[in-house]
């Protein structure tokens, strides 16, 4: 009976450190993703007072807003440019600031892609691309139209009519 016992234990042990090990990812998980979205609504927050200063003085808005942009990470800041769920008020001067600084950058990750990760870098990088009025953006989007993967489409932006991109093919540009 003891070793039916022993052999209980150790199983009981095995599972108690697979959950603990499971639970404690979890929620560190949850913590890094709480902490980023806070930081998303902190700069949402901070760009539209700045935004609305800087309209309000019409000299040195682009820098204020560059000033506060360039504290972000950039991540960040293409997180913010690339989201279509921000209003264009937001996503315009982000995406405009993205593009003075990793513009070079964007149009790499927009020519191509090569799998699934760098697939939603480049629908990322012709978003941003297409907000900030970039003049190769519409050699990029034909591009994309072009590419063999038919993950990636295209779509006329209801707002501004500038063009952005997604994964979705059943939305392809007429």
């Amino acid at each position: 009976m003891s070793e039916v016992n022993g052999v209980l234990l150790s199983i009981f042990g095995v599972v108690l450190l697979a959950w603990t090990g499971i639970s404690a990812f979890v929620v560190a998980s949850r913590a890094i993703y709480d902490r980023r979205r806070r930081s998303l609504r902190r700069v949402e927050r901070l760009l539209d007072r700045r935004l609305r200063e800087a309209a309000a003085e019409l000299e040195g808005g682009e820098a204020v807003v560059s000033a506060t942009l360039r504290r972000l990470p950039r991540g960040t800041v293409e997180r913010v440019a690339a989201d279509r769920s921000n209003p264009e008020w937001l996503a315009e001067p982000v995406a405009r600031f993205a593009v003075e600084c990793w513009g070079e950058r964007l149009v790499r990750s927009a020519e191509g892609h090569t799998g699934e990760a760098t697939r939603w870098r480049r629908v990322a990088a012709v978003q941003i691309l297409a907000r900030a009025g970039h003049p190769r953006t519409l050699e990029l989007l034909s591009m994309a139209t072009r590419d063999s993967d038919t993950e990636v489409g295209v779509q006329r932006s209801r707002s501004s009519g500038a063009c952005v991109t997604w994964a979705r093919p059943s939305c392809w540009c007429r």
